[in-house]
């Protein structure tokens, strides 16, 4: 899943030398969900590990799964229709006013 960060964070103190540090701050609340914090991400749809070996393999299942997932999506997908060109607004700069 994603890191979860930077929900809401605040920066308002600074340090001697010029840099500033951040912390967490702010919460939410959802009525489904009640409150919550930071640093809860997106659950992936789809979990595919990365083994050690893949590293060592110079192999990346996580990319070959999105690739095959993609390619199956689009098998079913019909596509978005096409516009009616005839329909299309005019692009045409409108007229200027005449001269005084």
């Amino acid at each position: 899943r994603t890191w979860g960060g930077v929900i809401g964070i605040d920066g308002k103190f600074g340090l001697i030398d010029g840099t500033g540090v951040t912390q967490p701050r702010y919460s939410f609340w959802f009525e489904e969900f009640g409150w919550s914090i930071e640093n809860y991400g997106v659950d992936p749809d789809l979990v595919v590990e990365r083994p050690p070996q893949a590293w060592r393999d110079d192999a990346d299942p996580q990319l070959d799964a999105a690739i095959a997932h993609i390619q199956a999506a689009l098998q079913t997908w019909a596509g978005h229709p096409r516009p009616d060109l005839a329909s299309r607004p005019s692009r045409r700069a409108p007229a200027l006013p005449p001269r005084p």
